[in-house]
């Protein structure tokens, strides 16, 4: 009867001051939300969710337009061959921050289907979970208000927004991340057949964001601890010591299975581009805090607003470690000075901190607001403010690589055959852009080259491009200036010889801060020399 009881005064969260007649724990999470009864309850209380979760889909699908990015571009790209077995695996496991026959293929072959806008759904109904995640998180560990303000705080968070429309596996993985902690807080609230059944779940779930995106492993073990604190709190220690073990037991010997059989390639790719990762593109500590400090810097001060706001002798360490958790993402970005992935990785830092400031606004107007139509007001001109800082900071970031919808069109029109060669700065998007009449082997990008001459003689690297333009190598070039160095050196040699002709400088509005040159060769193309 005791342990009845004692289920019976967890399954429903409520913020203090709420109903102080109904006994509270000395714990952050504070159980009291009264049962309602009658399909009427169940509106009121799925329709702050509902209503939130509609304002990030139709701000992002209305603001943030344009055509592929980078990554995305590659990765479709990748699915698509992997679906219709044009290389293997092993080709974009070195590389890749996730496990190519994952992520890759399921957006390939949404992209194969629906194009690049069906593939960007697919993301956002994943950053969608993730938002309702926060919801059902704040609310077990807090109250349904700050449940609501956090996940308002989350969906109008420019990251959140920016993910939403990004046909990567960031989404995928962040859902994967979410609903993994999602369940840990769930389970002393099920009976006991249940609490294994989802016990058993977490950590498949665990394992799935990983093999999405590798760097998700470094939130495992925060998402593992914050399961064990809540457990201890709330369930008998013989029964939380046994669901810590099946989860813990459960997530090590799924690793160490797909650790056995995952390709060598893997750990290649999971060492370049995670482990023993370089900087691709550094940038100063200054730098990388005028992206971190505008996207997190409000979730943080209202975090730690929530955290000195819980009451005197109750427990600090679930809030702490969602705090410490919030840390991760930009503290790797600026101690390794990596630029690349910093602003759709404080999402990660927003996520965990986000019950923390529901919680603490919640508090605030409490303490200063005192009637429903004053709450009411002040929910309003949050939700207006957070909407137009996400519009700017998402569009700002979404609008940050060139539209090559009119480059993609001028190279695609001097592809004339199979045969025809392109050597292009943006290669990722032009090959995805003209999947369906052109092969990927008849692009060249700027990363490694290989030439020899037609008296034999072997050569890589820049001297390789330079070789090949003079001796009329490639057909069309296509040149944006935007990434790589050697660049300007190669437009200085088109300039000042005559085996190619500009045919085209995109746009051709001087308004654009987007400038393309493509180049087409007028002496027939396919000039002395081969690449191994």
């Amino acid at each position: 009867m005791q342990q009845q009881q004692q289920r019976q005064s967890q399954q429903s969260p409520h913020l203090e001051g709420e109903d102080p007649a109904v006994p509270q724990r000395a714990t952050y999470a504070r159980h009291t939300q009264t049962q309602s009864t009658g399909g009427t309850a169940w509106i009121r209380r799925l329709l702050p969710i509902a209503l939130i979760l509609l304002l990030q889909a139709i701000t992002a699908l209305v603001v943030l337009q344009n055509t592929p990015h980078q990554a995305e571009a590659l990765y479709l790209t990748a699915g698509r061959q992997l679906l219709l077995g044009r290389v293997t695996v092993d080709h974009y496991t070195t590389y890749f921050s996730g496990y190519p026959a994952f992520y890759p293929v399921i957006g390939g072959s949404l992209d194969l289907v629906g194009g690049l806008e069906l593939a960007r759904l697919f993301s956002m109904v994943c950053m969608l979970v993730v938002t309702g995640c926060v919801y059902f998180i704040t609310a077990r560990l807090t109250s349904r208000a700050s449940a609501s303000i956090a996940a308002l705080l989350f969906a109008l968070a420019g990251p959140t927004l920016y993910l939403s429309r990004l046909a990567t596996y960031d989404a995928l993985a962040f859902m994967f991340l979410a609903l993994a902690l999602a369940l840990a807080v769930t389970i002393p609230i099920l009976h006991a057949p249940t609490q294994w059944m989802v016990a058993v779940v977490i950590a498949p779930l665990l394992l799935a964001a990983i093999v999405a995106k590798y760097a998700t492993l470094v939130f495992v073990p925060f998402v593992l601890l914050l399961l064990v604190l809540y457990i201890l709190e709330h369930c008998s220690q013989h029964q939380a010591l046994r669901m810590i073990a099946l989860v813990t037991g459960t997530f090590v010997l799924l690793l160490g299975l797909v650790s056995l059989l995952a390709p060598r390639g893997v750990w290649h790719g999971l060492a370049f581009t995670t482990t023993a990762r370089t900087a691709m593109f550094s940038e100063t500590r200054l730098a990388l805090l005028s992206t971190i400090l505008p996207a997190t810097s409000l979730m943080w001060v209202l975090g730690l607003v929530g955290l000195a706001l819980i009451p005197a002798g109750t427990s600090r360490r679930l809030p702490l470690t969602l705090l410490a958790a919030s840390v991760v993402a930009p503290a790797y970005h600026l101690y390794s000075g990596e630029a690349v992935s910093v602003y759709k990785h404080m999402d990660f830092a927003i996520f965990f901190v986000a019950p923390l400031a529901g919680y603490g606004l919640v508090k605030v107007g409490n303490r200063f607001v005192h009637n429903q139509a004053a709450h009411r007001t002040l929910v309003g001109v949050l939700t207006l403010l957070l909407l137009i800082v996400a519009i700017l900071s998402a569009y700002g970031k979404y609008t940050s690589w060139p539209n090559m919808s009119q480059v993609a069109g001028v190279v695609g029109s001097q592809m004339h055959t199979t045969n025809t060669r392109c050597l292009c700065e943006d290669t990722e998007v032009l090959t995805y852009a003209l999947t369906n009449s052109t092969q990927p082997q008849q692009f060249t990008g700027p990363y490694f080259f290989r030439y020899t001459t037609a008296k034999g003689t072997l050569l890589t690297g820049e001297a390789a491009y330079l070789a090949a333009i003079r001796a009329g190598y490639f057909d069309t070039i296509e040149l944006s200036f935007t990434h790589w160095p050697l660049a300007g050196t190669l437009r200085y040699v088109l300039e000042h010889q005559r085996v190619y002709q500009l045919v085209a400088i995109l746009p051709e509005s001087n308004s654009s801060k987007y400038h393309f040159m493509v180049w087409a060769v007028t002496s027939g193309g396919g000039g002395g020399g081969t690449t191994p």
